[in-house]
């Protein structure tokens, strides 16, 4: 329910999104709740809600994080054998590609690019940890490609 002026009774149904405001110096979207009619109604005419800025935020914890990451690995190693001819076994991607995709991804979605590379290593290795991605090589030949059925313990 929310206060306003005018006969008792009325209701108007509505939502709430939050409308990005700006970036901070640490790169994140800053935003400010706002009730949204849901049958659109002259009291709101101030917030668009056909504008790209009142659009819901996706969420950002390490675990979105980790999934995020997950997703755009399979979605890049997936693709590749098409345009390789190799065998999805033997196509691998580096940390430096699932960055740059990962990036991408973050920002179709309205989330602030990852800065920091280590970030994207650290979620690999958690992936490699979860026996979902398979660590080969090291250093700046390091690759990490999908696990195949056989090689799985589970």
């Amino acid at each position: 329910m929310k206060m306003r002026d005018g006969q008792r009774g009325q209701r108007f149904p509505f939502e709430i999104k939050i409308v990005n405001l700006w970036t901070n110096e640490k790169g994140k979207p800053v935003g400010a709740p706002v009730a949204v009619e849901l049958e659109r109604g002259a009291s709101l005419g101030i917030v668009d809600d056909t504008e790209d800025d009142a659009t819901l935020t996706p969420p950002d914890t390490p675990a979105d994080k980790l999934a995020a990451t997950l997703r755009v690995f399979k979605d890049r190693v997936n693709n590749l054998p098409d345009a390789t001819g190799e065998p999805l076994s033997k196509i691998g991607v580096t940390a430096k590609e699932i960055f740059a995709a990962l990036n991408r991804d973050r920002r179709a979605c309205g989330l602030p690019k990852i800065k920091d590379r280590t970030v994207v290593s650290r979620l690999l290795g958690r992936l490699v940890e979860g026996g979902e991605v398979v660590k080969s090589g090291d250093n700046r030949r390091t690759e990490y490609r999908i696990r195949s059925r056989s090689s799985s313990s589970f």
